[in-house]
């Protein structure tokens, strides 16, 4: 797994000439404030302004896509926390029987989602939804579930 995190880090440079600070993008919040500073005194109508900082996935996963499915799949999985089975009073005839659980097709949605870096702006209860119908756990913070969402539509996208 360290040899494929070195392979990772290789793909991810930075290509600039000069100094470091010229290729870091500028502030999308800061460029919005002023254009609707500009667009208010001016009489003018409001530009969309565009977002340098947010990543480019589809031009990482075409550098990169091996290297990353090479580590993804060098990492340990997590572990699953061990339930035990609930004694009930009288069993329907209905759990007698239990059915084995079916992954659901990930979505078209949700893979447009991690392309475009946006599954962190989805609500918590979306995203426990999701991760249930993926048979995964669906606790813990925020930060945690869009890692676990992440993961699981990685290893969908870089299966084949």
């Amino acid at each position: 797994s360290v040899d494929a995190a070195k392979r990772l880090i290789s793909k991810a440079t930075l290509n600039f000439e000069g100094d470091f600070v010229s290729c870091l993008p500028e502030n999308p919040w800061l460029k919005h404030f002023f254009g609707y500073l500009e667009s208010v005194s001016l009489g003018r109508p409001l530009g969309k302004v565009e977002d340098d900082a947010k990543m480019d996935v589809e031009r990482m996963l075409e550098t990169a896509s091996e290297e990353i499915e090479s580590f993804s799949l060098s990492l340990p999985e997590d572990d699953l926390p061990v339930k035990k089975e609930r004694k009930r009073k009288t069993p329907s005839s209905s759990s007698a029987t239990k059915t084995e659980f079916v992954k659901e097709r990930i979505s078209e949605e949700w893979i447009d989602g991690y392309k475009n870096d946006e599954l962190d702006l989805l609500k918590n209860d979306e995203l426990k939804a999701f991760l249930k119908s993926q048979g995964e756990r669906v606790t813990g913070k925020k930060s945690d579930l869009v890692d676990r969402v992440i993961r699981v539509i990685q290893k969908e996208l870089f299966k084949e």
